[in-house]
């Protein structure tokens, strides 16, 4: 639970305990002995369970004093009980005002960050404009696709104006639904996982899409922001593919130890997957792409290969990370793919909305 939220769970807690203390005294002259002894017994038990700190604990032993008396004066019990509330209460506030400090210290850095991501994306924006590259590639009808499975993620509605195509491949009908993207449901007849059928989609564009002549993939979590021609024109250069930079990964060993990390995968296997294709010559470009973007042509027949492969790789294991396979397809059929130079979970053109 956030931290904020449990603060206001808290606060909420604390005002009905203290409800509970004025119903107990206000209705002490009808209650029978029992009855009041029983809800004095849940008020006690709360504040020594949820609402007891280092200032309260005086009043807090007072209060069970009370309880082992033969009978219980409501008056006393009341006032002791309202000043063990107040004071943990008295805690919390400053909790919530060290909380609210900072949050606000946060959202100025943030602010900061994004100022300063602005003044970069200009800066490589007027490089790209002054020295364009010239290549012809990705040429013809191109489609922007995304692959929900399983009801994995809700749909991302885009924002950019651009002249793509939106299609949603998908494993079931989205009834409803009235937004941008077009709705496509595939055929699951392997009957894959939906998260292994989301990947099959994901990297095999050119048996799905194949009435368009390159694709633009995003992850169910990404939202559409900028137009992805100009992304096309800025960093289109040999290969039939682009990619983006991972944004802390430099080799398979830093994603592995990432993927460890986050308990997302076995150590044991990643470690021998590793090995392998170490042994079988591989060596790495000194980065690691983040594959949830990517920009290909299907016309591209070296691409199939690699895709093929790709996939194959990602049905040996069982973590099911793609990242960790993708250069290795790449090198095995000697296929160069580009990269641009902006990080993929926030850029002029697409922006992670949620991290899974």
């Amino acid at each position: 639970m956030a931290r904020k939220d449990l603060l206001v769970n808290l606060g909420e807690l604390i005002f009905q305990t203290h409800e509970l203390t004025n119903s107990l005294l206000s209705g002490s002259t009808v209650l029978d002995s029992s009855a009041q002894r029983e809800a004095a017994v849940v008020i006690v038990s709360t504040i020594k369970n949820h609402l007891s700190n280092a200032q309260n604990q005086e009043e807090l032993a007072s209060l069970e004093g009370l309880l082992q008396d033969t009978e219980l004066n409501i008056s006393d019990f009341y006032v002791l009980a309202n000043s063990a509330l107040i004071k943990y209460a008295a805690t919390i506030a400053g909790q919530i005002d060290s909380y609210k400090s900072l949050i606000t210290a946060k959202e100025k850095t943030i602010s900061s960050l994004n100022e300063h991501l602005e003044y970069i994306n200009n800066i490589i924006s007027a490089y790209h404009l002054r020295y364009p590259n010239g290549s012809d590639r990705f040429k013809g009808k191109g489609v922007i696709y995304t692959a929900i499975t399983g009801g994995y993620d809700s749909v991302i509605e885009p924002i950019a104006l651009d002249s793509f195509d939106y299609i949603l491949l998908t494993d079931h009908e989205h009834y409803g639904y009235q937004g941008k993207w077009q709705v496509r449901v595939v055929d699951n007849s392997n009957n894959l996982s939906p998260k292994m059928f989301a990947r099959y989609l994901k990297m095999h564009p050119h048996e799905f899409l194949s009435d368009y002549d390159y694709s633009i993939y995003v992850d169910g979590c990404m939202k559409i922001i900028g137009n992805f021609s100009d992304f096309i024109a800025t960093y289109r250069k040999k290969s039939g593919m682009i990619c983006f930079p991972h944004h802390e990964s430099k080799d398979l060993l830093e994603e592995a130890a990432n993927i460890i990390d986050n308990n997302r995968g076995s150590q044991d296997e990643l470690v021998a997957q590793i090995h392998r294709y170490q042994t079988e010559g591989y060596v790495g470009k000194g980065f690691v792409i983040e594959s949830g973007c990517l920009v290909r042509e299907h016309y591209d027949e070296s691409l199939y290969k690699v895709m093929d492969d790709w996939w194959n790789e990602l049905c040996k294991y069982e973590h099911g990370r793609d990242q960790m396979s993708f250069d290795y397809a790449c090198w095995k059929n000697s296929y160069e793919y580009d990269i641009c130079d902006l990080p993929v979970y926030k850029n002029p053109f697409c922006e992670v909305m949620q991290v899974h």
